[in-house]
C-alpha cells in the first residue's frame, strides 16, 4: 500500500475509534461525491433498499468501518476504500442542510449504528 494511503486509513480508523467525534471530524472532510457512482458501487455490491427498508444499506456501511479490506471485498465485490470513502460523503451529505443540534443528533444516531 502507497504511504499516503496507509497514512489516511491509520487516521480513518483512529478517527472511527474515537466514537461520535472521531464519526462528527470524518463527516465534515468527506470528499464530495457523485451519486450515480454510489448507486453504481451499491449496485455492483449487490446492495438494495427501499426508504422504508435499509437493513442491507445499514451493514454495507458499518462492515466498510469494521471490515478488513480482503473480507470487505470477499463479502461485497467491492473496494472497501472506494465504498468506505463513498458511506462517509453519504452520511456527510445527509447532513448539508441541518442546523448544529440537529447534526449533532444525527451525529450520535450514525455512531451509535455503525460504530
Amino acid at each position: 500500500m502507497n504511504p499516503l494511503l496507509k497514512l489516511e486509513n491509520e487516521m480513518i480508523e483512529t478517527k472511527i475509534n474515537e466514537g461520535k467525534d472521531g464519526l462528527a471530524f470524518l463527516l465534515e472532510y468527506a470528499s464530495p461525491d457523485d451519486d450515480d457512482r454510489y448507486d453504481l458501487l451499491l449496485k455492483q455490491a449487490g446492495i438494495e433498499y427501499e426508504p422504508d427498508d435499509t437493513d442491507q444499506l445499514d451493514r454495507f456501511i458499518e462492515d466498510s468501518f469494521h471490515m478488513k479490506p480482503d473480507d470487505f471485498y470477499d463479502k461485497y465485490g467491492v473496494n472497501f476504500w472506494i465504498s468506505r470513502d463513498a458511506n462517509l460523503t453519504t452520511l456527510s451529505k445527509s447532513l448539508m442542510n441541518m442546523n448544529e443540534t440537529n447534526k449533532d443528533y444525527m451525529i450520535g444516531l450514525y455512531a451509535e449504528r455503525f460504530l
